[in-house]
C-alpha cells in the first residue's frame, strides 16, 4: 500500500472522528439548553457549523484526491473537458459551468480553457419592463464573462428569436454592440428569427469589422421570407465556406456574392422564387461551389425557362414538396462535375416522385455515380423511368418512408427487377451499377430468392457486387443467412454516405449562472 494512500486513510478516519465529536456536541448541546441562555446557543450552533463545514470541504477534498481521475495532469484533464464539450447535447446544462463546479482543481483548469466558454446562445426574454432590463443586464454580464474566459479562442455566436421592435433600449443596443465587436473572432454565426427584420438587425451590429476567421454561417427565419438592403460582411469574410440561408428572397442574394467568393457548401431552405434571374446569376457566380443543396417549397411553370450551369457542384440535393418541381427543377441545372445527385419530396400532395420526362439526363450530369432517392412517400416511383434517365450510375441508395399503414413501396426485390437480367433478351438497365443500398428492403428478407436473383445476375453480366441493408436486418435474418448471401455478394451496414457540412450549425449552448 502507498504512504500517500495510507495518509489518505488515516485522514478520513480523523475527519469522520471529528464530525462524531460534533454530533456528539450537537446533541449535548440540545439536552442541556436549559443550562444556556439563547444568545449563548446561537453561538454554539454557530460554532458547530463552522466547525462541520470545514471538516466536509475536507472531506470533498480528500474525495476528490482519491478519485482516480486526480492522477490525470492538468493538461489531459484540459483535453477531456473541451472533447466533452463537442459531446455535449443538452440546451439545459453548459457543460464548462457544470465540470467547474466538481472542485477547485476542476474548476481552475475549467477557467483556463478556452475551448469551454465559445459557444454563446442569445434569446430574447419575454418580460417586459423592468423584469427585461434586468434579464439583458444579466445576459450582457454573462455573454462578458464567457468571451473573457475564452480569450482569443474562435467562437461560435447564435442567436435566436431576439429582434423586439418595442424594445430597443440602449441595454439592447449595448449588448448587440459588444456582440459585434467579436466579429473577427468569430468562427461560426447563427441568426435565426421569427420577424424577418430581426435578421438584418442582427446584421447590422456584426458588419462593422471584417469577419477574418467566419467558416460557417446560417441566416434565416422560420417561415417568412427576408431580404438583405445591403452588402453581408461588407468588409469581408476570406475564409466563409459554408452556409445555409432559410427563406431568403431570391432577389437579394446578389447581396451575398462578395463574401461568397470562397464558399464551398450552400444549402437555400423555403425557396419560392427559382424561376427569378437572380437566382439562376447567384449560383453560377460562386467559383468554387462544391455541395449544394435545394430545398424548394414552390417554383412556377416557367422555372425551366433557363438553364443554371454549375461547372463545379460535385454533390447536388433537391428536396420539393410539390408533386411536379423535382422534374422542373432537375431539368435546369447542367452539372458537369456532379458525382452525387439526392432527390427528395416532402408531404402527402402527390404522387411519392414524378419524374415524368424519359430524356436521358446524362448530359447535365455526365460525370453522375451515385443517385440517392430520399423520403419517397404516398407511391413508388417508376424505377425504369428513373433508370432511364440516369442510366449511367455505378450507386443506387433508396431511403424510403412507408405509408400510415407500413405498406412498404419499394423493396430490394422491386429494385433488382428493374434491373434486366437478360433472361428476356432485353439490354441490361444500369449496367454500371455496382452498388444498391435500401433503408427499408423489406420484411422478411427471402435470402434464398435474393441469391439466386444476384446469380443470375451476375451471369448475364451484371456487375452488382455490393447491397448495404439495415443493421437491424442482419439480426432477424440471422448470421447463417447473412453468410450464405455474402457468398455471392458484399453485404454491409445501410448508409447514405452524403457528406453533412450544415450539421451542427443551428447547435443551442446556454448560458447558465455559474
Amino acid at each position: 500500500m502507498r504512504p500517500d494512500l495510507e495518509d489518505r486513510q488515516r485522514l478520513a478516519l480523523s475527519l469522520t472522528r471529528r464530525l462524531e465529536v460534533i454530533a456528539t456536541g450537537r446533541r449535548d448541546l440540545a439536552l442541556q439548553q436549559e443550562n444556556f441562555d439563547r444568545q449563548e446557543k446561537d453561538v454554539q450552533q454557530e460554532n458547530f457549523d463552522r466547525q462541520e463545514k470545514a471538516v466536509q470541504q475536507e472531506f470533498k477534498s480528500l474525495h476528490n484526491m482519491n478519485a482516480a481521475i486526480s492522477i490525470f495532469p492538468s493538461e489531459v484533464l484540459s483535453m477531456v473537458f473541451e472533447a466533452g464539450a463537442l459531446l455535449d447535447s443538452s440546451p439545459r446544462c453548459h457543460f464548462g459551468s457544470l465540470v467547474s463546479y466538481v472542485s477547485q482543481r476542476w474548476r481552475k483548469i475549467a477557467l483556463a480553457t478556452p475551448q469551454l466558454w465559445n459557444k454563446i446562445e442569445c434569446t430574447r426574454s419575454k418580460a417586459e419592463g423592468e423584469e427585461y432590463t434586468t434579464y439583458i443586464t444579466h445576459l450582457g454580464e454573462k455573454v462578458a464573462t464567457f468571451l473573457s474566459r475564452s480569450k482569443s479562442s474562435p467562437i461560435d455566436i447564435r442567436i435566436q428569436d431576439f429582434y423586439d421592435e418595442y424594445q430597443r433600449d440602449d441595454k439592447t443596443r449595448n449588448f448587440l454592440t459588444m456582440l459585434g465587436d467579436q466579429v473577427g473572432h468569430v468562427n461560426h454565426l447563427c441568426i435565426i428569427d421569427n420577424n424577418p427584420d430581426g435578421v438584418f438587425d442582427a446584421l447590422k451590429y456584426l458588419s462593422h469589422k471584417p469577419a477574418s476567421i467566419l467558416h460557417s454561417v446560417l441566416l434565416g427565419t422560420h417561415d417568412d421570407l427576408f431580404q438583405l438592403k445591403r452588402p453581408l460582411f461588407p468588409f469581408g469574410a476570406p475564409r466563409l465556406t459554408i452556409a445555409q440561408l432559410n427563406n431568403i428572397a431570391t432577389s437579394s442574394l446578389h447581396f451575398c456574392l462578395p463574401s461568397f467568393q470562397h464558399l464551398q457548401c450552400l444549402r437555400l431552405e423555403g425557396l419560392v422564387e427559382i424561376d427569378r434571374h437572380e437566382f439562376r446569376d447567384a449560383l453560377m457566380t460562386l467559383p468554387v461551389l462544391n455541395h449544394l443543396e435545394l430545398s424548394v417549397d414552390r417554383i412556377f411553370q416557367n422555372a425551366t425557362s433557363f438553364s443554371v450551369v454549375l461547372p463545379t457542384v460535385k454533390f447536388l440535393q433537391i428536396e420539393t414538396h410539390g408533386h411536379d418541381d423535382l422534374d422542373r427543377v432537375i431539368h435546369t441545372i447542367h452539372a458537369t462535375s456532379l458525382t452525387t445527385l439526392s432527390l427528395a419530396l416532402w408531404g402527402y400532395g402527390g404522387p411519392g416522385l414524378n419524374l415524368s420526362s424519359e430524356e436521358d439526363l446524362e448530359s447535365h450530369f455526365p460525370a453522375l455515380q451515385h443517385l440517392i432517392l430520399e423520403h419517397i412517400i404516398q407511391q413508388a416511383p417508376d424505377l425504369e423511368m428513373v433508370a432511364r434517365m440516369f442510366p449511367g450510375i455505378e450507386r443506387l441508395t433508396c431511403n424510403w418512408s412507408t405509408s400510415r399503414e407500413n405498406e412498404l413501396f419499394c423493396d430490394i426485390d422491386r429494385i433488382l427487377a428493374t434491373i434486366d437480367t437478360g433472361s428476356s433478351g432485353d439490354f441490361l438497365r444500369w449496367p454500371k451499377l455496382h452498388t444498391v443500398a435500401v433503408s427499408a428492403p423489406g420484411m422478411p428478407l427471402d435470402v434464398g430468392a435474393l441469391h439466386h436473383k444476384i446469380s443470375v445476375m451476375r451471369d448475364a453480366g451484371h456487375p452488382l457486387r455490393k447491397l448495404k441493408l439495415p443493421k437491424s436486418l442482419f439480426v432477424q435474418t440471422g448470421a447463417k443467412a447473412i453468410g450464405h448471401l455474402r457468398q455471392i455478394v458484399d453485404v454491409e451496414d445501410f448508409s447514405l454516405d452524403w457528406p453533412t457540412p450544415f450539421a451542427g450549425l443551428t447547435i443551442e449552448v446556454r448560458l447558465v449562472d455559474d
